[in-house]
């Protein structure tokens, strides 16, 4: 993350702490209000792809993209009001690497 906006940011926060946070959010107020308030924050149509991108490449990182993984990414795309076709083409370009 050096050298980018976000830098500071990780650097004064423990990714562990912020991740403990989402998911305290996520369980109070549900997957549904958590991703609309995602794509509400992000608002811009390639933040969003860049988002999804993001969470492609963490489901893959192991280098197995598994079926409940892609239909959580699917599922992930509709919430964000990212295209399937597009989605499909970014798991395609990204799982490919």
């Amino acid at each position: 993350a050096e050298g980018t906006d976000h830098a500071a940011t990780l650097a004064a926060e423990p990714l562990a702490k912020m991740l403990d946070a989402a998911q305290a959010a996520s369980e109070e107020q549900g997957r549904d209000k958590r991703l609309e308030a995602v794509k509400e924050a992000l608002g811009d149509v390639d933040a969003l792809k860049a988002a999804l991108a993001l969470a492609i490449r963490v489901t893959a990182a192991d280098g197995i993209m598994r079926t409940s993984e892609r239909e959580f990414i699917m599922e992930l795309a509709i919430a964000l009001g990212v295209d399937g076709d597009t989605a499909a083409d970014l798991v395609r370009d990204i799982t490919r690497k």
